[in-house]
């Protein structure tokens, strides 16, 4: 059944992020800052024969997910691409896949509020060093407005985003954007991880699929 969340006024701004592909480890509903287990690979001729993903061609809707009882809910959401096959890892943490296999969406918004944002991208970097063809393409400090659904802002997150690629089983190059955000605690910290996966073509398309999130991003409870 779909979590339904309310969006929630007065959240306070800051920063996030995640990678698709690594180690997992998950504990009471939540999942670490460590890398995430890797994506199941998509058919050679899938990757070879579809064009790059595109801004114009994503529609996005929302979506939500986290825990309920009665009397409460608890959770996050965003807008997300329209199509995209939803799983939810953990309590706080949702996976969405294209339907060729290629584009991955991944939202966690319960990293422990303890570690900087530079902690945390120091750390996946180490933790990715081994993997075959790793190279760091770019680590940027941002600004993102955040959004009502009426499109007006209402606070600015402080976001640290890190771009990546490594080469896949297929000996094919997987790209990666991981954003980290936090909306509490201390601004520095890391409390969100927003991350894109698919191909080095797929660039501009997964750039635009993380900004439409990340500027829509909500807490509930």
């Amino acid at each position: 059944m779909r979590f339904s969340l309310a969006r929630t006024a007065g959240v306070t701004a800051v920063v996030a992020a995640l990678a698709a592909g690594g180690l997992s480890i998950a504990h009471a509903g939540r999942t670490s800052t460590a890398t995430l287990p890797p994506a199941t690979l998509p058919p050679a001729r899938a990757a070879a024969g579809t064009p790059p993903l595109q801004p114009g061609q994503v529609t996005y809707q929302e979506d939500g997910w986290g825990v309920s009882g009665p009397g409460y809910e608890s959770g996050c959401g965003a807008q997300v691409p329209q199509g995209w096959t939803k799983v939810k890892v953990a309590d706080y943490h949702a996976k969405f896949s294209g339907r060729n296999g290629l584009w991955v969406l991944r939202i966690n918004c319960v990293l422990p509020a303890t570690e900087t944002r530079t902690d945390v991208v120091n750390a996946r970097i180490a933790a990715l060093r081994g993997t075959k063809g790793f190279r760091v393409l770019s680590v940027v400090d941002g600004l993102t407005p955040r959004l009502h659904p009426n499109g007006e802002p209402y606070d600015v997150l402080q976001t640290k985003t890190m771009t990546y690629s490594y080469t896949d089983d297929t000996g094919g190059t997987r790209l990666v954007i991981s954003l980290w955000t936090t909306d509490y605690g201390r601004p520095t910290t890391a409390t969100v991880e927003i991350t894109a996966a698919g191909r080095e073509q797929d660039l501009v398309g997964l750039q635009s699929v993380v900004a439409r999130a990340t500027k829509t991003f909500y807490r509930a409870g």
